[in-house]
């Protein structure tokens, strides 16, 4: 008896840290990637912002909305491409 519990408490444990370990490479994967700062440029154009020494490239939708200036205080919610970060959306805060 002694054995047998020992085997099923180790694949207890086993299934435990299979779960655990999918649960957070998920979460990982859902994650949002922010830049919280002080807009120090924004392109003429509106292809990019500079956010507290960061620059990040800016989608096509959010260059139909984008009226950041600079000085303004935003959250950047970023999206990891190929080409790099690009701003999906923003907050002023």
């Amino acid at each position: 008896m002694g054995k047998k519990f020992i085997v099923y408490l180790l694949a207890v444990v086993m299934v435990m840290g299979i779960a655990s370990v999918s649960f957070s490479q998920e979460n990982k994967e859902n994650q949002e990637n922010k830049i919280v700062g002080i807009v120090q440029e924004v392109a003429e154009d509106g292809t990019y912002v500079i956010v507290d020494g960061k620059k990040v490239s800016i989608s096509e939708e959010v260059k139909d909305y984008n009226n950041m200036e600079q000085g303004d205080e935003v959250e950047l919610i970023i999206e990891e491409t190929q080409n790099g970060p690009v701003v999906v959306d923003f907050n002023y805060l």
